[in-house]
């Protein structure tokens, strides 16, 4: 059975006999002190011990099992194993010795550290399970941006494009899909360490894909924006021609004039941008300079 397959319910229900244990051994004394003659609390004493014992047979069973499968046990919950190993070997020893008052007191003890290791490796099976369903909600988010470039190569090739820019990054994209194949599977069959691997090995293919396809598409949206910011300046040119023609009132034709040069510098700072192929803030310059014509009921 695969670490990850060691399904949560079962550790409940092991832990749930734990407490329950527990609990009788606290009323063990007290049971006896008003039936002993039925029910000799050596008999009690001995009955504890061994359900005691056998707990402590499962907890390191499923430590060994754990342990096999490649998972990191905490050792906190080693220790807590222990411990328990300690306190029932008092217990023995106690029993064996006729104090059984105090041979339950110590069996109650290995139960609690049994408890608390169990309690530990429960922890663990909840952080597997969290870290299982994250890994997969990821995997999945890779899966959508590839499906997302691979529709972009496709608009690229209709549109022209080709290339070794392009062909590399189409084999990029078909290796990382390949890898979250793998990493899928892999974390269907409980090897989440092995499933991340893969994931990462797909995201270091995929963004050099886009890295790929960036280059490639740079060209056209640098001559888009240089296209842009032309006929912005041509309508901006004819603007002022217009403006400083016209009868309008002295406040408003210095308003319009104004405008026209806040969006000059916009343009400016948009072909500097370009200079340094920074195209986002190129394009946002650009905006900014459409935005100051439209705000002023020019465009």
């Amino acid at each position: 059975m695969e670490a990850s397959e060691i399904h949560l319910k079962t550790l409940s229900l092991l832990l749930a006999s734990v407490l329950c244990l527990s609990f009788l051994a606290g009323m063990l004394p007290a049971a006896q002190a008003s039936s002993s003659e039925e029910t000799p609390l050596a008999k009690k004493a001995s009955a504890l011990f061994n359900m005691a014992s056998k707990t402590g047979d499962r907890v390191h069973r499923l430590i060994e099992k754990l342990e096999q499968k490649g998972v990191t046990v905490p050792q906190k919950a080693k220790d807590a194993y222990e411990e328990g190993e300690g306190f029932l070997e008092q217990a023995e020893t106690l029993l064996e010795e006729g104090n059984y008052q105090e041979s339950v007191r110590y069996s109650f003890k290995a139960l609690a550290s049994f408890r608390e290791a169990l309690s530990r490796i429960f922890k663990l099976g909840v952080l597997r399970e969290n870290t299982a369903a994250t890994l997969k909600e990821a995997i999945e988010r890779c899966e959508k941006t590839v499906e997302r470039l691979r529709e972009l190569l496709g608009r690229l090739e209709e549109a022209g494009y080709s290339g070794e820019q392009l062909e590399a990054a189409k084999s990029r994209l078909n290796e990382a899909s390949m890898k979250l194949k793998e990493a899928m599977e892999l974390l269907e069959k409980g090897e989440i360490s092995e499933a991340a691997k893969r994931l990462g090995e797909a995201r270091k293919l995929i963004a050099g894909s886009e890295g790929e396809l960036i280059k490639l598409v740079k060209p056209f949206h640098v001559k888009r924006i240089e296209k842009y910011l032309e006929r912005l300046e041509q309508r901006m040119e004819a603007l002022k021609h217009k403006v400083e023609a016209s009868k309008m009132p002295k406040h408003a034709k210095e308003k319009a004039l104004k405008a026209l040069s806040r969006a000059i510098y916009h343009i400016e700072k948009a072909r500097e941008h370009l200079k340094g192929e920074a195209l986002s803030q190129a394009y946002g310059e650009a905006e900014a300079a459409s935005l100051q014509l439209s705000q002023m009921g020019i465009l």
